[in-house]
């Protein structure tokens, strides 16, 4: 059963990361394991759910050790064994202290030996089977305790062998190939033990030096070629109409080949291989054809049960079987709904809290490096001041002989936008100018920044009167020349590299139209007591229309080429900050760019530092702000008859009210957001004040 860290939607951590489709696996695995032990073992193929725990415990473990490996350059070995031990040990030792209760008190047929029960209480309950078979000493259910102990026996080594493997090799090829050499002799070892030592089934089925390498074809997946770390060289055709397919077969053949000898050794590697493209395409490709259904809402539930699942149905199925006459059918489908209405329970009474606590613990004991958290979630800083660096100039390094205009706009930050604009001119790209537009109420951003263009012709300051985030965007871009514009705002600090990281992916491909890059919390803003948006791009993206719309972007990062704007226009005026609907400029220009069919490119290697700070009494405030623009964003394109934006904000708006409810009801405890969906509806009405050119897709300048 897979023991490892929660995947958590919306959570990236060293303690858990959000993963598309594992969920949903561990779903579809704790249903084959459910339906074989409730009589369907001969149609239903149970074991292949278990090796499916065993890959997805190796690939999310490894995961987890190779971001925090990366990002603070080792493991707290510490930290890891204490959130395994929270993570583990309380639901185990809750569901087998009650069923050995239950049996010792008669309430169950069967008896409990004091060695057998010491083997499971210590994880050894896999090698005490093999010398001692299946079910005597133990509660009714608990024999499945087999599969726990070969995971914490992987959890107690691996952690250091990562760590040696990590620090004996940089190359990922190179971590590959010594941990398929491993399940290479994990698999002779077998073959050994059945052909050579006449060993039994149970041998090689439960014992963990027989059985690791299940496990270990996980790890092979998070080393290389890591669906969420790492972009793919195969084409999109390959995984769906080639590796995919193959993998399937390779799962059918294993099903169908029942010769002991197969059965007992080469069974485990053929589906370990088999589950490598099966796992990078659900990831992959999460939102592809029937992988969709590993997505949908109550398949991710009842995988978040699925360690209560797994613990528990055993002795469930035990107990209804022995204290009913029904059909079997009857007590299995009482069982399950039995085993989810106790999994429920103890997944909110107990595995949650000891999230919870893991998680403080992740806060205490790990680095205290900046983490990332995703799109449009919100770190919580303490600011201090910094002041800025004169920039070093321009350095001739050429990467392109594109020309770049970058548009900085600023109002009443005098503080910041020396910071911005000075990690701007001190970027190594050859030919590249800056321009900032300013609309501050005082002259002291305008001193500011033309001290600096008195040392640096590429600079030019442009004042407007009229207050307007989109309308600053859009003279930006009527102010400048160049085929790239890139963006950043003024409480942003770019490194040397920035621009040379937009151009060299608008240089790789050539269709592009619009990048996103990285908005990173600075190390300086780490810690407690206020809040500043970030976005981290785990990997790169290639989107275009057919890939359906999402948020996708900060216009803090962004860059253009100056052709998509001469194709679906500006900024809409009468959105983004400072102008009457207050904000989501930047979703509304995502989504007509989505709608013209142009081609996005999300690139972890275009990023800057957000110094944006938002106190604790200017958060709410700025809560609303987001949820107004967001609702006239939305409305306007539905006013343009817009279904499939209809449907996005239809769903948007249920997702929210859902959220509420559980919330008021204690089943949730994340901060409300009430704030954001009353001003969506308020955006919403407001919005009606103001007519619609359906042709362009704007607001007009005057209200209706």
């Amino acid at each position: 059963m897979i023991n490892s860290a929660m995947v958590a939607p919306g959570a990236r951590t060293s303690e858990s990361v959000h993963i598309p489709s594992l969920d949903g696996i561990r779903a579809a695995a704790v249903m084959l394991v459910f339906l074989a032990h409730a009589g369907l073992n001969e149609r239903v193929p149970g074991n292949f759910g278990v090796t499916a725990f065993f890959f997805l415990s190796g690939y999310l473990i490894t995961t987890l050790l190779r971001m925090e490996f990366d990002r603070t350059g080792g493991v707290s070995l510490r930290a890891f064994y204490l959130r395994r031990i929270l993570r583990i040990f309380p639901p185990m030792y809750l569901v087998l202290g009650c069923a050995s209760l239950i049996t010792v008190a008669g309430l169950m047929e069967g008896s409990v030996h004091l060695d057998a029960f010491a083997a499971q209480v210590f994880y050894l309950s896999n090698y005490y089977i093999v010398q001692n078979g299946w079910w005597d000493g133990r509660a009714p259910g608990s024999w499945i305790y087999w599969s726990l102990a070969v995971e914490e026996h992987f959890y107690l080594v691996f952690p250091l062998a990562y760590l040696f493997l990590r620090r004996w090799t940089t190359s990922n090829r190179r971590q590959l190939l010594i941990l398929a050499a491993i399940c290479a002799a994990v698999l002779a070892w077998r073959l050994e033990l059945i052909i050579g030592l006449g060993a039994s089934h149970d041998r090689t089925y439960v014992a963990t030096d027989t059985r690791i390498d299940s496990i270990l074809f996980g790890c092979m997946l998070a080393v290389y070629g890591n669906p969420i770390l790492e972009p793919t060289r195969i084409a999109p055709i390959w995984w769906k109409l080639v590796l995919l397919p193959a993998g399937v077969l390779a799962l059918l053949i294993s099903f169908l080949v029942q010769t002991p000898v197969f059965a007992d050794t080469l069974r485990y590697t053929v589906q370990g291989l088999a589950l490598l493209p099966l796992f990078a395409v659900a990831i992959r490709f999460h939102d592809w054809g029937m992988f969709r259904i590993l997505n949908w809402r109550w398949v991710r539930f009842t995988g978040a049960l699925s360690y209560s699942i797994y613990l528990m149905h055993p002795t469930v199925l035990f107990a209804v079987h022995q204290w009913t006459p029904w059909h079997p059918l009857v007590q299995g489908m009482v069982s399950l709904g039995l085993t989810l209405g106790l999994a429920a329970v103890m997944y909110r009474f107990i595995e949650q809290p000891c999230a919870r606590l893991r998680k403080r613990l992740s806060h205490v004991m790990t680095s205290s490096a900046p983490r990332s958290l995703p799109t449009f979630a919100f770190q919580h800083v303490t600011l201090k001041p910094r002041d800025y660096a004169e920039p070093k100039g321009p350095a001739v390094t050429p990467a392109s002989s594109e020309h770049v205009s970058v548009v900085i706009c600023t109002r009443n930050r005098p503080d910041l936008i020396g910071n911005a604009v000075a990690s701007v001119l001190a970027n190594d790209y050859p030919r590249f100018d800056v321009t900032v537009v300013d609309q501050s109420d005082d002259q002291i951003t305008a001193r500011i920044v033309k001290a600096l263009s008195a040392k640096h012709t590429n600079l030019r300051y442009v004042h407007s009167r009229t207050p307007g985030l989109s309308r600053a965007y859009n003279t930006g871009i009527r102010e400048t020349t160049g085929p790239i514009l890139a963006f950043t705002d003024d409480d942003c600090v770019a490194p040397p590299d920035w621009i040379d990281a937009v151009v060299e992916a608008f240089d790789a491909d050539a269709a592009a139209d619009m990048l996103y890059g990285q908005v990173l919390l600075p190390a300086s803003l780490v810690g407690h007591g206020g809040v500043v948006p970030t976005l981290p791009i785990d990997r790169p993206e290639r989107l275009s229309h057919r890939d359906g719309f999402r948020i996708y972007g900060m216009g803090a990062n962004f860059a253009a080429r100056r052709r998509l704007f001469e194709r679906v226009g500006g900024f809409d005026e009468a959105l983004g900050g400072g102008g009457p609907l207050k904000s989501s400029q930047d979703f509304d220009l995502q989504y007509r760019v989505y709608r013209a069919g142009a081609t996005v490119l999300l690139c972890p290697s275009v990023k800057v530092d957000h110094y944006g700070y938002r106190s604790p009494e200017q958060w709410p405030g700025t809560l609303r702000a987001y949820g107004f623009g967001d609702g006239a964003f939305y409305f306007k394109h539905v006013r343009c008859g817009d279904l499939y934006v209809l449907n996005l904000l239809l769903q948007r708006l249920i997702r929210l009210t859902a959220r509420e409810m559980l919330i008021r009801i204690g089943l949730r405890r994340r901060p409300s957001q009430a704030p954001y969906l009353r001003s969506c509806l308020e955006g919403i009405w407001q919005s009606l004040r103001y007519r619609v050119d359906r042709q362009q897709r704007l607001y007009r300048a005057s209200e209706a």
